[in-house]
């Protein structure tokens, strides 16, 4: 059974596995989710098209980053995760009926509001993550603790 440590660990290395993944799949096809980028309207097609490779290039760096524990890297992936949940809320408050395109685009996943929460959503869960990792980190580096 997993305990203090290696949940820890366990939560770390699923943070770092969905940015890899996501990342790579953004990666793959950035003409695609530079689209989805601008179906929210919130940048000029020209900065969507810089953010479908920035962000991706991000992603996968935070997920890098937390696989092998570098400093920073939770900060880079808490920091997007927050980003994206904005995102995500405006779509949702402005009815928007886009895909979040969160792993990448296949043109088949629906889209709408309903999606956007469950995305949202998700990235909560990841965000508590985030947080849980800060906090383990924290108990470790405090006084007298071994």
């Amino acid at each position: 059974m997993l305990r203090g440590r290696g949940i820890l660990a366990a939560i770390r290395f699923v943070l770092a596995l969905v940015f890899i993944y996501a990342g790579a799949m953004k990666l793959i096809d950035p003409g695609t989710f530079a689209l989805a980028i601008d179906s929210f309207g919130l940048v000029p097609w020209r900065t969507a098209r810089v953010l479908s490779v920035a962000l991706p290039v991000l992603e996968v760096a935070g997920g890098l980053g937390l696989a092998c524990n570098l400093r920073g890297a939770l900060f880079l992936v808490a920091g997007q995760l927050l980003l994206f949940m904005a995102v995500l809320g405006y779509g949702v408050l402005g009815g928007l009926e886009a895909d979040c395109g969160c792993f990448g685009l296949d043109g088949t996943a629906p889209v709408g509001t309903e999606e956007l929460k469950a995305a949202m959503l998700r990235d909560a869960f990841m965000l508590g993550g985030c947080l849980w990792l800060h906090v383990g980190r924290r108990r470790a580096e405090a006084p007298g603790r071994p």
